[in-house]
């Protein structure tokens, strides 16, 4: 089940500068982009989805994720707002 990120000290800034992921109705996770763009690693560790980098780096390497219906295959991929990630059955939606 997904949790609610938290800010870990010293704080980082992309763990500090999010807003919370919200689930819509489908079951689709939404998360704000509050910058730029965000790492698709680190996307995978602040929703929780990953339980560390390595684990976010394994599921990127085995070709376990899509963006926008395309196999990802780069760990620091920038994803930016109005993409669409599917990972491990969940979907992620960026705005």
């Amino acid at each position: 089940m997904l949790q609610t990120p938290h800010c870990i000290s010293p704080p980082i800034p992309y763990l500090c500068t999010i807003t919370n992921p919200r689930i819509s109705n489908n079951g689709m996770i939404k998360f704000e982009v509050t910058e730029e763009y965000i790492e698709l690693i680190k996307l995978l560790k602040v929703l929780q989805i990953a339980e560390s980098g390595a684990m976010a780096k394994a599921l990127v390497d085995n070709e376990e994720v899509l963006r926008n219906g395309e196999i990802e295959t780069r760990k620091r991929a920038k994803i930016r707002k109005g993409e669409t990630i599917q990972v491990l059955g969940e979907t992620i939606v960026t705005f």
